[in-house]
């Protein structure tokens, strides 16, 4: 992406989406908890909803990408260059990126860190269905006992009449 089109993109986003984009990581790719964290070392009160929200939006228009399964970080605009024609065929381990190169160890700290952020997401929408289904019961009693009201009041209009 040209350097023109990354700034009308970033021109048109919202002021949320700005400051979580000013918190994404332009050489490294950050999870949605350390974007979150890293809002909160800024001194910006945003719910890990929002930034979960404006990371979607952001990377769906384009101005972040996703490294890997909740890996995010910024993406840079491309200098014009010529480029010097390859044989496919010609490419060296060496030219393997470094993320590629990554120690085992490193990669299971990511993986669990993944999974941790996967808990806390479901363990966030478990307390939500529970409340829902406390909502539920609650409105559920509140009818049933309008019923009883209602079989009440017909049962005093029959001996009325």
């Amino acid at each position: 992406m040209n350097n023109a089109r990354l700034q009308e993109l970033e021109r048109s986003v919202s002021g949320i989406a700005k400051k979580v984009l000013g918190a994404v990581p332009i050489v490294t790719s950050w999870s949605a908890k350390e974007i979150h964290a890293e809002l909160a070392r800024l001194g910006q009160n945003v719910e890990r909803q929002v930034v979960d929200g404006c990371l979607y939006s952001l990377k769906s228009s384009g101005l972040i990408r996703e490294e890997g399964p909740g890996q995010f970080s910024r993406v840079q605009a491309k200098e014009k260059t010529a480029a010097a024609p390859t044989d496919a065929a010609c490419v060296l381990i060496d030219d393997v990126p470094p993320a590629a190169k990554r120690d085992a160890l490193d990669e299971l700290a990511d993986c669990a860190a993944k999974v941790r952020d996967l808990g806390y997401a479901a363990k966030a929408l478990a307390e939500r269905i529970e409340g829902v289904a406390l909502r539920v019961a609650e409105d559920t009693q509140r009818i049933a006992a309008d019923g009883q009201k209602l079989q009440q009041l017909r049962d005093l209009l029959k001996s009325v009449t």
